[in-house]
């Protein structure tokens, strides 16, 4: 997500992970650095020690896209005032401000440590608040919410001379905090990625899937095959596995077995039942065909495929991907773009591979019903896609009046909560998705 940014007043302004800052107003949850700095100084005696634990909330962007920005402040809220309270249990004042560049970002300051404490206690201060963090978010948002933020902690510690200008020391500890924050996060990504190798080696990965309905009369018409993890492992959740497998560039073995998993689901759907299969534009371009679809090619399955085009990359060519697109094409799959109205998904995507559906982004269908925005650009798609033939999915359906809405619209076809949630054997249904309680009911 694009990082909120602190105007600039002192050098220490630039310690924050963005680099320089851009005047933005932000959410406050505590005073920014400069407003302690004066504070900070009074508590700090000379030749005494001065700690530092420096606190990153990482995930926000993810759960902003989900729940919206205004969701994610009000967690935020709660955890500063978590972080207040676990500051408040260790015997030490503690002075917290936001890390200038970052509104996710704090500085938990221990300005009155006695000479002989060390790194090593001010890192287990550090330990206690970690934990306590990890704790309350799980207390208030349950498991699979609180394991899409990822803390990450770093500590400082500094004596401090009265010959050294007050802001230079507290800019040197910072950065030494944040040095030790992103050395750390480089250790944790690092065992990740062998945790995932250790995986896929194993071929652990697993499919779920969640049926895509026809808004009318809520018959299923076909599934979206979703990969997962191991349960009870970070792996579960989705953007853990796929952002770890770009990072140790394990992509293509990753879509390779989410494929084979996924697939599967096809021999216990109903005749006329599409299979929608989530698609890096780099694992259609690199891999050959039968590595996609081995033991498909030949068959009447195919057809019954429908290939959704995600927007976790780019297409940087679309002649060339519109290409390597052409060969499955040939074998009978379909092409459906995923998230539509946002990130990379554009009119550009469309005009060249000319999709047989498009999967309406749930940031316009959430609310659809009361923001007349929304309605509107809808709407506009709406007519496109009838225009060029190319049916429409509304995803992120969770309210009926959202349904309703739709409906009203014209679109076809919708998925969301309302409807299912992703499951690992939702095939033994009567074919329809449950229908909503009487009003009053």
């Amino acid at each position: 997500m694009a990082e909120d940014r602190e105007k600039p007043v002192l050098p220490i302004n630039r310690i924050g992970r963005g680099g320089p800052i851009a005047p933005l107003e932000l959410q406050r949850f505590f005073p920014p650095l400069t407003a302690i700095i004066e504070r900070l100084s009074r508590l700090t005696r000379p030749n005494g020690r001065l700690g530092v634990v420096y606190l990153s909330i990482g995930g926000c962007g993810s759960l902003e896209e989900r729940y919206g920005w205004k969701e994610v402040d009000t967690i935020l809220k709660s955890l500063s005032r978590s972080l207040s309270r676990v500051s408040s249990a260790i015997d030490r004042e503690i002075l917290i401000a936001e890390a200038p560049g970052a509104a996710d970002d704090f500085l938990c300051f221990l300005p009155t440590l006695p000479e002989e404490f060390d790194l090593q206690e001010v890192q287990a201060i550090a330990s206690r608040m970690e934990r306590e963090l990890a704790l309350r978010l799980d207390e208030s948002l349950g498991n699979e919410v609180s394991r899409l933020f990822i803390i990450s902690v770093g500590y400082g510690v500094a004596r401090y001379h009265p010959q050294i200008r007050f802001e230079r020391l507290i800019s040197r500890m910072c950065k030494e905090a944040l040095l030790a924050a992103e050395v750390r996060d480089q250790r944790v990504r690092k065992s990740q990625i062998e945790r995932l190798r250790q995986i896929l080696e194993r071929n652990e990965i697993r499919a779920v899937y969640q049926p895509i309905i026809r808004l009318d009369d809520r018959d299923v018409v076909g599934y979206e095959g979703l990969a997962r993890g191991p349960k009870g492992t970070d792996f579960e959740l989705p953007h853990m596995l796929f952002s770890v497998a770009m990072d140790g560039g394990l992509s293509w073995k990753l879509e390779s077995l989410c494929h084979a998993a996924i697939f599967q689901g096809l021999s216990r759907m109903k005749n006329g039942q599409s299979l929608f299969v989530n698609t890096l534009p780099s694992v259609v371009e690199n891999l050959r065909l039968s590595q996609l679809s081995d033991g498909l090619v030949g068959s009447d399955l195919p057809s019954r495929i429908v290939l959704e085009i995600t927007e976790r990359e780019a297409i940087k060519d679309f002649r060339r991907f519109s290409n390597a697109l052409a060969h499955f094409r040939q074998e009978g799959f379909r092409v459906a773009i995923d998230d539509f109205g946002c990130g990379y998904s554009s009119l550009e995507a469309v005009a060249h591979l000319l999709p047989h559906f498009v999967k309406l982004d749930r940031t316009i269908v959430s609310g659809i019903h009361s923001t007349t925005i929304k309605h509107e650009i809808a709407k506009s798609i709406t007519d496109f896609a009838r225009k060029i033939h190319c049916e429409i999915i509304a995803e992120g359906i969770e309210e009926e009046e959202d349904r309703k809405a739709l409906q009203d619209l014209g679109i076809p076809f919708g998925q969301g909560y309302l409807f299912a949630r992703p499951s690992e054997n939702p095939f033994g249904s009567n074919g329809a998705a449950p229908k909503p309680p009487p009003a009053g009911a």
